[in-house]
C-alpha cells in the first residue's frame, strides 16, 4: 500500500515552494495516500484479470464547457502586456 509520510508531503512542498500549515500537511498526507491507494486497488484488481465495477469506471467530472472567462481584467491587472499577452521576466539563461 502506497503511504507518504509528512516529510513527504513536506519536502513536496519546498520543491514546489508552498507554504504549508501543520494541519494541511497532515490533511495532504491522509488524502494523497487515499488516492495512491486506490491506484494500487485498481492496478491489483487489473493485474488479476478483474472486472473493474462500472460504478468505479465512471467520469465524475463536469462535462468540458466553454466559460465566460476573465483575460480582459487579468491583462488590465498585468504590470506588462503586449496585446493580448503577459510581459514576464526572463528567467532561464540562454538565448
Amino acid at each position: 500500500m502506497a503511504h507518504l509520510t509528512r516529510d513527504d508531503i513536506l519536502k513536496l512542498a519546498r520543491l514546489s515552494q508552498i507554504d504549508l500549515t501543520s494541519s494541511e500537511v497532515d490533511q495532504l498526507v491522509q488524502d494523497i495516500t487515499a488516492v495512491l491507494s486506490y491506484a494500487d486497488f485498481l492496478a491489483d484488481r487489473a493485474a488479476q484479470g478483474a472486472d473493474i465495477p462500472p460504478a468505479l469506471q465512471e467520469n465524475r467530472l463536469r462535462d468540458d464547457m466553454p466559460r465566460a472567462g476573465f483575460k480582459a481584467e487579468m491583462l488590465r491587472c498585468a504590470p506588462q502586456t503586449d496585446g493580448d499577452f503577459f510581459i514576464v521576466p526572463r528567467v532561464l539563461k540562454g538565448s
